[in-house]
């Protein structure tokens, strides 16, 4: 038991089943066995950034991931960039390379992203010539996506 919180690990991994074992599996325990009342507490309290539950992520070279994917018939698509804590240099860099390696798209907004951030992002998946994403970090066992009514109008990029 860590800060009044029991071992979920095993009942977490038997919720996942086939699936990819996540936070929100985590949640969804939390609230059944009534340490929070919803999976947003669950989060806010025990899942969410610099909290108990957030794991340090060990990520692969992203030059490797890309080339090894490209060439397979998908989109490789970079997740929220305005996540990442980058001057808008870096982040042009950024886009340069992971098109270089193979990548096909960029998520424009995320969330709750703020309307100049979207501009941006807009205006550089045009630059790039990267196709335009829109996407959410909403999780839920429910399903991913943004929460009801949280959606925004887009420029059309062809």
């Amino acid at each position: 038991m860590k800060q009044g919180l029991p071992d979920l690990f095993d009942e977490a991994v038997a919720l996942a089943g086939e699936s990819q074992l996540g936070r929100p599996h985590f949640a969804s325990l939390l609230v059944e066995k009534g340490f929070v009342k919803d999976s947003n507490k669950a989060f806010d309290r025990y899942l969410g950034n610099k909290k108990l539950g957030q794991l340090r992520d060990v990520w692969p070279e992203l030059e490797d991931v890309l080339t090894t994917l490209s060439g397979q018939d998908i989109e490789l698509v970079l997740a929220h960039p305005k996540r990442y804590p980058l001057t808008v240099t870096k982040l042009k860099r950024l886009l340069a390379d992971f098109k270089k390696w193979g990548g096909t798209g960029m998520e424009v907004a995320s969330g709750n992203e703020r309307p100049d951030s979207v501009r941006l992002l807009e205006r550089l998946s045009v630059e790039f010539g990267l196709k335009a994403s829109v996407g959410s970090d909403y999780h839920d066992l429910l399903g991913l996506g943004c929460r009801s009514g949280n959606t925004r109008q887009f420029m059309v990029v062809k």
